[in-house]
């Protein structure tokens, strides 16, 4: 009996040490992973394993956090890095709010119906009381964001004393939503192209209107045919312009209407080519200079109705193809054709006659100059009655000067040239991290 008594009470003090042995081994791990965060509340980089710092890229911050980072860096697998560093708060540039609410943000995405913007401009100054510790910029454009949509990067701050420390994240903080920088910058670049697109669709709608007079004046000389999918194609795209959702079935159309005008220009550029060759070929026949000069004049009249045609037929071609880029741009700032679609636009626009009138002009005529000096030498009058014949060459110069004059007034070339200039250049994006307002709020520049 005294024997069970004292086994029983055996037992019961090995599960006591037991109990004892494991609460001393938690509160020592719990001390050394203490021991192991750094000033910032963050793991110790020589803690991690490369699969947890990949994996942890939803960041969430505290004010302590933020008040001692001058700049939050993304790497990915290749080395390259996205940064997002402090703003001149002394700046006079502006702002707009992106519209959008934490379930679009996170995903990236905003809907194109509506410009998403709040109408009240912010200065960098009246953002930094808002969120004094909260505000970051960074510098993009679509292609470097491309290189981080996959989610896979390290991320890393620097702090006050210029130290660059990797780690998988802040220490959470329950009342932000954990939301992706990339998908933040996202938001923003999505934002900037809706305004982009619509601005520049908005500038074709307004010069379509020229088109009108100018190939109603051309119908007059009976080439209704080809003339009738100039303005089919002015209509169409001024009505799909004016919408204010677009869809990619309007893309599809836009490219359509596309087709059909450069199938116009194309038609009257080897009608150009045919007849000038059939022009300098059948030389007139008059006997003194003044006459066959005259005559060749009014042989030569007709190539500038082929130039007028093919001229409008560029000019709407390339407006077409801004309009396809604009559209794309308002459905989606990421569209893998972009780049591809822009590239596009800078040669043809490089290599048309609308946007290099006097170039391609002195170009297409050079032939028919050659073969007026020609006539002109070839005259039998000089040296009885007139000497000069700088003079007389100058009449058909003249004449190809005047379709330059004619040809250069418009601005279309203004607007396509401030494109593609725009696009080589990269977007700022604000990002503010409102502890206030428990979110995070995306801005960019208003457009001037």
């Amino acid at each position: 009996m005294i024997r069970g008594k004292v086994l029983l009470l055996l037992i019961l003090l090995l599960l006591l040490a037991v109990v004892i042995f494991f609460v001393v081994i938690k509160k020592i791990g719990i001390s050394n992973q203490k021991n192991k965060k750094n000033e910032f509340g963050l793991s110790n980089p020589e803690s991690l394993n490369k699969s947890q710092i990949k994996s942890k890229n939803n960041l969430s911050f505290n004010s302590k956090t933020l008040s001692e980072i001058t700049e939050l860096v993304l790497a990915n697998e290749s080395g390259e890095e996205l940064v997002f560093s402090r703003p001149n708060i002394q700046s006079n540039i502006k702002y707009h709010e992106v519209i959008g609410s934490k379930g679009n943000m996170a995903a990236g995405k905003i809907f194109q119906g509506v410009v998403p913007l709040i109408e009240q401009k912010f200065l960098l100054s009246d953002l930094n009381k808002i969120a004094p510790e909260g505000l970051f910029k960074a510098t993009v454009d679509v292609s470097s964001l491309s290189k981080f949509k996959d989610g896979t990067f390290t991320t890393m701050v620097r702090d006050t004393n210029n130290r660059l420390v990797a780690n998988a994240g802040f220490q959470p903080v329950e009342y932000i939503a954990k939301v992706s920088p990339v998908a933040l910058l996202n938001v923003g670049m999505q934002g900037a192209a809706i305004v982009s697109g619509q601005y520049y669709l908005e500038q074709i709608n307004s010069q379509l209107t020229s088109i009108d007079k100018k190939v109603g004046e051309l119908i007059e000389l009976h080439h209704d045919k080809e003339l009738s999918v100039l303005l089919n194609t002015k209509k169409r795209l001024g009505e799909i312009i004016k919408r204010e959702s677009v869809s990619d079935v309007d893309i599809h159309e836009i490219r359509m209407l596309r087709n059909d005008v450069n199938e116009v220009f194309e038609h009257y550029k080897l009608t150009f080519e045919r007849e000038r060759h059939s022009v300098i070929n059948n030389q007139p026949n008059q006997w003194w200079v003044g006459k066959r000069v005259n005559e060749y004049l009014t042989n030569i009249k007709p190539l500038e109705f082929y130039i007028e045609v093919g001229y409008q037929a560029n000019k709407l071609s390339l407006q077409a193809e801004l309009a396809e880029i604009s559209v794309r741009m308002k459905l989606n700032a990421t569209d893998p054709l972009l780049p591809e679609l822009f590239e596009q636009l800078k040669r043809n626009v490089n290599d048309s006659l609308s946007q290099n009138v006097a170039k391609k002009i002195e170009l297409l005529f050079e032939p028919v100059h050659e073969m007026a000096e020609k006539i002109i030498r070839d005259g039998k009058d000089f040296k009885i009655f007139d000497n000069n014949q700088k003079k007389l060459l100058s009449q058909i110069t003249d004449n190809t000067n005047k379709i330059i004059q004619q040809l250069e007034k418009n601005h279309e070339s203004i607007m396509l040239q401030n494109f593609i200039e725009k696009q080589q250049s990269k977007q700022d994006v604000l990002i503010l991290f409102d502890s206030q307002q428990q979110n995070q709020r995306v801005f960019i520049p208003v457009k001037n």
